[in-house]
């Protein structure tokens, strides 16, 4: 549209007679300008075509990267939940077989025990029995009879407590190494299952924001973008309406047959187009500087390559 008035202004006028021949038949501008301008609105929506496709490729490519992630914090999520349930099932085998030991220590220690209740109710028994005799007057065996009983019953009993001691010492060892190496075991796996929750956590973090920034830079650059294409579809549209506005005020002023008047308006139709191409090759330089730094890859390349068709409308 910028070059079209020059162009209308400087040939002949449509229609006038060409070297003082016979006139011409008029040649339907509107019907021409119609044809350049469905051309140009054609190459308008390719390239609109072209930029939605790309933005569509990177949307693609986005959620593809969602999906990989997604699926790289399943398999942590599934390995974790395998964690746990190994660890609960070897935590319930641990508590049964403590469970069973403790259970035999204490089975020993009441038989144990009831042995030697047994034995002190029969030297009870033996011990009655010699006081009876001692009493009857045998008291010389009886004396004999009640030391060598004593002798029996305290080399009896020290046994007996060198057996508990023996029997408390080991209870006592075993609970601790043993529970001491199961506590630590639990520590020790509870601390992994933390530190795995921790790092699961962090990277779910990570990942939230990495997408959130992502989605919110696709959402700002796709509404800067329909900005652009709205702006350049309404620069296009004033200026197919000032063409229509000057081509049909040029071919009402030829009609009257106002030379002067068609000079009028043919210069001044060519200033507007004059000022319109500077004031647009400025927007067009602004904007080529002001997209390559704001757009990357080939979002820039499309946008450039958008700008030069548009340049060359």
């Amino acid at each position: 549209p910028s070059g079209a008035m020059p162009a209308l202004a400087a040939g002949p006028a449509v229609g006038a007679p060409a070297g003082g021949g016979l006139p011409l038949p008029p040649v339907d501008l509107a019907t021409r300008l119609g044809a350049m301008t469905a051309r140009k609105v054609a190459e308008v929506e390719r390239l609109l075509l072209r930029e939605l496709e790309e933005s569509l490729l990177l949307r693609a490519a986005s959620a593809a990267s969602v999906f990989h992630t997604w699926r790289c914090e399943a398999a942590v999520l599934r390995t974790a939940r395998e964690f746990e349930e190994e660890f609960e099932r070897q935590r319930g085998d641990w508590e049964r077989r403590l469970e069973e030991r403790r259970q035999g220590c204490e089975g020993r220690l009441l038989d144990a025990a009831r042995a030697e209740a047994q034995k002190r109710a029969k030297w009870r028994q033996v011990l009655a029995l010699l006081l009876d005799q001692w009493s009857h007057g045998d008291l010389r065996g009886l004396q004999s009879a009640t030391m060598d009983a004593w002798r029996g019953a305290a080399r009896v009993r020290r046994a007996l407590q060198a057996r508990r001691r023996g029997v408390q010492g080991a209870i006592v060892a075993w609970a601790e190494s043993d529970s001491g190496g199961r506590l630590r075991l639990c520590l020790r796996g509870w601390h992994r299952q933390a530190e795995l929750a921790g790092q699961t956590r962090r990277q779910q973090s990570l990942h939230e924001q990495a997408r959130e920034s992502r989605e919110r830079h696709l959402q700002e650059e796709a509404v800067r973008r329909a900005a652009d294409a709205e702006a350049a579809w309404q620069a296009l549209g004033e200026r197919r309406a000032r063409a229509r506005r000057d081509v049909l005020a040029i071919a009402a002023e030829w009609s009257r047959g106002s030379a002067s008047g068609l000079a009028r308006a043919a210069l001044q139709a060519w200033r507007q187009g004059a000022s319109w191409s500077r004031v647009a090759r400025l927007q067009r330089g602004a904007a080529g500087g002001a997209v390559p730094r704001l757009c990357g890859g080939a979002a820039a390349a499309g946008l450039r390559g958008a700008l030069a068709a548009w340049r060359g409308l």
